[in-house]
């Protein structure tokens, strides 16, 4: 996946991530409306995803950070609230809740899943 600035030549634009080893996997990215969040989806199919966040403020984090592991659970980052990551989930919620998840907690750390972290906002 490549970050591409408008009115720039395609030369210019930045790979932001790749994976090699599952080239059958989609890919999504987004930022956060304070753009302050870099937001990495994958999935391999229509249902479920896999969540990855970067932290755009912190010049120490360099790579994405695992937020919600695996392809069991429909969730996805609907804003964020300062340092917090607002996330709805399907995660031990068949009718779906809002989350707010800490992400330095996350920083550094693969597979630490949602549920490890949690904390009811609504």
């Amino acid at each position: 996946m490549y970050y591409h600035k408008i009115g720039t030549a395609q030369s210019e634009d930045q790979l932001v991530y790749e994976d090699k080893e599952h080239p059958k996997r989609y890919f999504g990215c987004g930022l956060t409306e304070d753009e302050r969040f870099l937001i990495l989806s994958i999935s391999e199919g229509t249902s479920g995803a896999e969540i990855w966040v970067r932290d755009l403020k912190d010049a120490a984090q360099t790579g994405f950070s695992l937020l919600v592991k695996g392809f069991d659970t429909q969730s996805n980052v609907v804003e964020n609230d300062g340092d917090k990551l607002l996330v709805k989930t399907n995660y031990q919620s068949p009718n779906f809740r809002v989350v707010a998840v800490d992400p330095k907690i996350l920083h550094g750390k693969t597979g630490r899943p949602l549920s490890r972290n949690r904390k009811k906002y609504c």
